[in-house]
């Protein structure tokens, strides 16, 4: 009853504790789903699909945990089709498709080694213009396209390069950039391009 408890404080639930299950929303029982996996304190956990059903706010509080399960000795396997939230509790992944191992190992890492495959960064600020001009006139920027007036997208090799570059290339210009992202560098760029 001990390690119920404390397993139900772990997810959130403590308050919870003696309402019946199927009075729980499923965001909760996805929870309690979670405290039965902790509760013996095993040294492998398996979830599959664990935010199905939560709020934003639980959410945001499962993958904090399943982020906390993996810490220390623990291995936590989290089987999951939304990519976003794997990227969010861990850096280490494990791509399979069709039953075959793709892929093994940091994120970082694998995207990196595709270096056939180039980086794509968009840049949003006040005067993309001056910017851009001042890219294509000694980076390692292999292109630059206008997605709107205030909008470039430019292509390189080298990622975390160009975005130590950026901000100081836009300071050297007076300009202050407003956003900066990149569409290739994400876990789920790096399955699309593993399982094409």
């Amino acid at each position: 009853d001990r390690r119920a408890r404390v397993a139900l404080t772990r997810v959130g639930l403590e308050r919870d504790a003696d309402k019946q299950l199927r009075a729980m929303s499923r965001g909760m029982r996805q929870r309690v789903k979670i405290a039965q996996a902790i509760a013996h304190d095993p040294k492998v956990v398996l979830l599959d699909e664990p935010l199905t059903g939560t709020d934003p706010v639980g959410r945001a509080d499962l993958i904090a945990l399943v982020a906390s399960l993996g810490a220390g000795d623990r291995t936590v396997v989290v089987s999951s089709h939304v990519l976003h939230e794997i990227e969010a509790m861990t850096h280490q992944v494990i791509v399979v498709r069709y039953g075959r191992l793709r892929a093994q190992g940091n994120i970082r890492r694998l995207r990196s080694l595709l270096d056939d495959r180039p980086y794509r960064i968009r840049v949003e600020l006040d005067q993309a213009r001056v910017l851009a001009t001042a890219l294509v006139q000694g980076s390692s920027v292999r292109a630059v396209t206008f997605v709107d007036e205030r909008t470039l997208e430019l292509t390189t090799r080298d990622l975390e390069g160009m975005c130590d570059e950026l901000p100081r290339l836009a300071a050297q210009h007076g300009l202050v950039l407003q956003r900066m992202s990149s569409p290739d560098a994400d876990l789920e760029s790096l399955y699309r391009y593993l399982v094409s």
